[in-house]
């Protein structure tokens, strides 16, 4: 989706959530919740009631939109904000949120990106084991006693004491020289050349984001070639 597609989104809250419902980022119900009755209405802006048990419960429930709290509108503003890689507090700016709020987004899409986001690694090396299949580039968290290709980033403090971050493939410091036939490079090397490049402008990250923020750049790698609005928008629906 570009810019000038967003805008009329941005516009119109109706037609904003006309296009997730669509998209089946929201939901469709066609039975309630609670008593599973089929006699269902909208009674109000972005409300459903059941009336036979007289339940009302929000269009969003279930989505993405419930975990954020924020309008369908926002929510499109916000996801093609991520997906141009502006930070969060920018992005507060831009949409007039909370910056926790869009903070909290993010690590809402972060989290649907990747499977395993609640393994929090405290060490101060974190190791990741690397696969590429049919085409793909997979990171998983592994244990010690994997014998798999994988690569660490250690977390090292410079000499102001802000936290930085190095990359090591099969423990050796991981540096890429480029290569006249490119075609060479495996997408593994491509990643992770990508990867270093990336981590290189990490600063102060918390332990217990770096798998999610890898699981990220993953994600993007692995559709660089593909819209990533829309992937983020398949991938939000899968959830």
């Amino acid at each position: 989706m570009d810019l000038i597609e967003l805008s009329k989104y941005l516009l119109d809250e109706q037609a904003a959530e006309k296009y997730l419902l669509e998209k089946g980022v929201i939901k469709t119900f066609s039975k309630c919740i609670r008593c599973e009755s089929e006699k269902l209405g909208k009674i109000r802006r972005g409300k459903i009631k059941c009336y036979d048990c007289k339940y009302e419960w929000k269009q969003t429930k279930g989505s993405i939109l419930e975990q954020c709290r924020i309008s369908a509108s926002k929510f499109l503003g916000l996801l093609k904000l991520f997906e141009l890689e502006i930070p969060a507090y920018k992005v507060a700016k831009l949409i007039n949120l909370n910056e926790k709020v869009v903070e909290t987004c993010f690590l809402s899409i972060r989290n649907i990106i990747s499977d395993e986001y609640e393994i929090i690694n405290r060490s101060k090396v974190q190791r990741f084991s690397i696969n590429e299949i049919n085409g793909q580039v997979i990171v998983n968290c592994i244990n010690e006693n994997d014998i798999q290709d994988w690569f660490e980033i250690k977390r090292i403090r410079d000499l102001v004491g802000d936290i930085q971050f190095e990359l090591k493939f099969r423990k050796q410091k991981f540096y890429i020289v480029e290569k006249r036939n490119k075609n060479e490079l495996t997408n593994i090397h491509r990643f992770l050349r990508h990867l270093n490049y990336r981590i290189g402008r990490m600063r102060n990250l918390h332990f217990k984001y770096i798998y999610g923020y890898i699981k990220e750049i993953e994600f993007r790698f692995n559709n660089r070639n593909e819209s990533l609005f829309i992937s983020l928008i398949q991938r939000l629906k899968a959830s």
